[in-house]
């Protein structure tokens, strides 16, 4: 019984996961065409260490 949530929560997840990323995407290619390629790419490096560094 432990086995089928864990199961079930492992493909609940990966979906989320899945969908997020997707959405990150679609936001990319928006900002992308608003601001630029690399604007685009130097923000989302930027953030990207600004989320990571307190860890």
């Amino acid at each position: 019984v432990v086995l089928d949530n864990l199961i079930v929560l492992s493909i609940v997840f990966g979906v989320l996961s899945a969908t997020i990323i997707g959405i990150a995407d679609l936001v990319t290619i928006g900002l992308a065409r608003k601001i630029g390629l690399v604007s685009t790419g130097l923000w989302e490096k930027l953030l990207a260490v600004l989320i990571v560094t307190p860890y």
